[in-house]
């Protein structure tokens, strides 16, 4: 049962949403305009949580995103 249940799950992700939503065909999720658009997002927010002294840290896959825009 569990087995099943792991293969519709790992369809589902991998085969039949993305072919319905039309994702994970692409090279690069995001166009460079998005990306950087959502680099200065990130820059903006660094700052103003570093200028009203909010402590925050990026983790797992954030850090990744983050080394793969930057």
């Amino acid at each position: 049962m569990l087995i099943i249940l792991l293969v519709v799950l790992v369809s589902l992700h991998l085969v039949i949403l993305p072919s319905a939503s039309g994702g994970y065909n692409d090279e690069c999720y995001l166009t460079d305009e998005k990306r950087q658009n959502l680099r200065i997002m990130v820059q903006n927010i660094s700052r103003v949580f570093d200028k009203f002294g909010v402590q925050y840290w990026l983790d797992y896959g954030e850090v990744l995103f983050m080394l793969l825009i930057i």
